[in-house]
């Protein structure tokens, strides 16, 4: 990594996609009211939080060089969980680098992926307890099928305890931005075999699933979950309107702005203006040669040929990535000289299309879908990965030497005996650590002298925000639509009870 490179803000404002929600977010919401629909509090708040992503009118923290005293301004995030790019790439690769480092053992591992039928997507997005439990039931096939399968091969005994383990990561799009939930898990290619004993579990691998193998973990899912939903008084094509409301997110479920937008975006018909009803406007070349993959098992779809060795980490890190992605990136959003937004799909499909156009209000409404509600989580884990297991600690890698903080130091209070302060443990990377890991940057290196700039401060208050942009020659904007974010919240190392202080 060059020491010398220099790290350059990202112009948020200048995007394509921040133009689009700027412009048009009022119009949407005025949209829905004057149609009668309300638009559930969550999405206006990840619209909102997306607005100030990025901008130093919201508020920044001041990195300075010790050496030559050069100041930069670094913008708050917004943390988003389905809008952002950004900050869900940040996320991605924060959570990647966490699994390589601490989770996933030095052992093969393969990507199964689960897509599901069109009747399901909807109810499984917005009930996260369905969701959940549609996703033990795939982990559980997926991890019977490696038991049984290392039993055939004859590399354990009858007597043995087997042990699988996963990560999963829920998707709720594809490049289309369509409402599409499925689930890329990452399962270890094998099982842990702990025989009576035996102090730590040793890994056995196992052979690659064929075709028939696929197949069938496809269909028992299925098969059990039509048995869940049957249960539940459901089916596979149900609709909002077979629903229970009083089950699970019943609100969300039957909330109907949520139910069009989500039906729009999985038909891929426009749901405002004057063509609603219609295809969504598709530019693109001749037809591609390109798989098909038939839908034996009423459209629960099974992948799984990705495998990366025990001992390619980088290619762990790079499929972890990819399994964490963001539903949309900055690149792939344009706006047409008619004002149109111009998606460019990631890949072409079989009927050549390459790019989508919608108009911004239909754009908002595709949107929608991608913002997961709230207390639904993105990544699960399974088996021996999962947090509550026994043989957790003995299975996953040894965590790396933490380096000395970069940035402001958090403290927490530490039981032991005779009691002291220690650095708080981090739950996630600290930023300029993570930016030198994936582009080779250095955002805390100094472009004056080339020292080593800490985080000094946290500016929020507006007139200080104007102020201090002033005094770096930059030009606020008149007025600022939401209340800066606050800072990172310090965990004071006081170690008092309230009853004490009363």
């Amino acid at each position: 990594m060059d020491p010398g490179t220099q790290y350059r803000p990202r112009q948020v404002a200048t995007t394509a996609l921040y133009r689009i929600v700027s412009d048009h977010l009022d119009e949407f919401l005025a949209h829905a009211d004057a149609h009668d629909r309300v638009v559930p509090k969550f999405v206006v708040d990840e619209f909102a939080s997306f607005l100030t992503c990025g901008i130093l009118e919201h508020g920044f923290a001041i990195a300075q060089c010790g050496h030559c005293q050069t100041q930069r301004l670094v913008p708050f995030s917004c943390k988003g969980r389905g809008l952002c790019p950004s900050c869900i790439g940040r996320t991605m690769c924060d959570t990647a680098a966490r699994l390589v480092d601490y989770t996933v053992p030095h052992v093969p591992v393969r990507q199964w992926v689960l897509s599901l039928p069109h009747g399901l997507r909807f109810v499984l997005a917005y009930d996260p307890p369905l969701c959940a439990e549609v996703l033990r039931i795939f982990t559980d096939e997926v991890f019977a099928w490696l038991r049984r399968t290392a039993v055939a091969a004859g590399d354990v005994g009858d007597d043995d305890e087997l042990h699988c383990g996963s990560v999963t990561a829920i998707h709720r799009a594809d490049s289309a931005c369509k409402l599409n939930l499925h689930y890329h898990t990452l399962a270890l290619d094998g099982v842990f075999v702990r025989s009576d004993g035996d102090s730590k579990p040793r890994f056995v691998a196992t052979p690659a699933p064929g075709k028939a193998d696929i197949s069938a973990v496809a269909w028992s899912v299925c098969l059990r979950t039509m048995q869940l939903l049957k249960d539940r008084g459901l089916a596979i094509d149900a609709t909002a309107d077979d629903l229970d409301p009083d089950y699970g997110q019943g609100t969300l479920l039957h909330d109907p702005l949520l139910s069009q937008c989500a039906a729009a975006s999985m038909l891929g018909v426009v749901l405002m203006g004057p063509h609603q009803g219609r295809q969504v406007l598709r530019l693109g070349g001749g037809p591609t040669a390109v798989d098909s993959y038939g839908r034996a098992a009423h459209g629960f779809d099974l992948h799984a040929a990705r495998r990366i060795s025990a001992q390619d980490r980088s290619g762990l890190e790079r499929l972890c990535r990819y399994l964490l992605r963001p539903a949309l990136s900055h690149d792939r959003v344009q706006l047409t000289q008619q004002g149109k937004v111009k998606l460019r799909l990631k890949r072409a499909w079989s009927d050549g299309t390459s790019h989508l156009i919608f108009s911004p209000l239909d754009f908002l409404a595709r949107m929608v879908p991608l913002i997961p509600p709230p207390r639904m989580h993105r990544v699960r884990y399974h088996g021996v990965l999962s947090s509550h297991s026994k043989l957790r600690p003995g299975v996953v890698p040894k965590p790396p030497p933490h380096d000395e903080a970069e940035q402001l130091h958090l403290f927490k209070q530490r039981r032991r005996k005779g009691g002291y302060l220690a650095p708080a443990a981090p739950h996630r990377i600290r930023w300029a650590k993570l930016m030198a890991r994936v582009f080779g940057l250095t955002p805390l290196c100094c472009p004056t002298c080339s020292g080593t700039m800490r985080i000094v401060d946290f500016v929020t208050e507006p007139r200080r925000i104007v102020a201090i942009m002033r005094q770096h020659g930059l030009q606020p904007a008149n007025t600022v639509a939401h209340r800066p974010r606050g800072p990172p919240q310090l965990e004071l190392p006081f170690g008092m009870s309230a009853q004490a202080t009363a």
